[in-house]
């Protein structure tokens, strides 16, 4: 009886540990400069990655359009939870100024280019190199998801599924 409720207690402290770190975590990575004037603004980094399609995508060829950058893995339940809404919302806006970029992180670029095909992603992936995930700064935990404005300014910065209508709010804040 005693060594239960010794593994009953010890599962409590570590589920309350657990919900303690996920809760301080969010709160401490979960960022956004959405309202901040333009004297505030920190660029996005220069990048040139080259997706699965062989397309090479630079920061500059994204000046003036609203880019979500999503740092992800096929791994992650959050991640997949997520994409179904980037799809939709990528095929409603791609025309209207509005980038996807999905750099996958800590994966197999095997395991991307299947889950990219099985899922029916419409939108620019590329593995992620580390130099730019180290020059994003996108946090600890994925997913992570940056906003650029049309100037090539960060944002918002948010870690966590994002949604269709967030995703629509914030493009429509920022689109030129």
């Amino acid at each position: 009886m005693l060594k239960e409720e010794i593994v009953v207690r010890i599962k409590s402290i570590l589920i309350l540990s657990f919900v303690f770190l996920f809760v301080t975590c969010l709160a401490s990575d979960n960022r956004s400069n959405a309202g901040a004037d333009s004297a505030g603004l920190e660029k996005a980094p220069d990048f040139s990655v080259i997706d699965l399609d062989g397309n090479t995508l630079t920061n500059a060829d994204l000046m003036g359009k609203v880019v979500l950058i999503n740092f992800w893995a096929t791994w992650c339940p959050p991640c997949r939870q997520e994409i179904p809404d980037f799809i939709e919302i990528y095929k409603e806006l791609k025309d209207s100024g509005f980038v996807i970029l999905g750099l996958a992180v800590s994966d197999r670029e095997s395991n991307v280019r299947r889950f990219v095909k099985d899922q029916g992603i419409n939108y620019p992936v590329a593995m992620a190199p580390d130099a730019l995930v180290a020059a994003f700064q996108p946090g600890q935990y994925i997913p992570a998801t940056i906003i650029v404005d049309p100037e090539g300014n960060i944002r918002d910065k948010h870690v966590g599924v994002m949604d269709k209508t967030k995703i629509e709010r914030i493009f429509n804040e920022f689109k030129k």
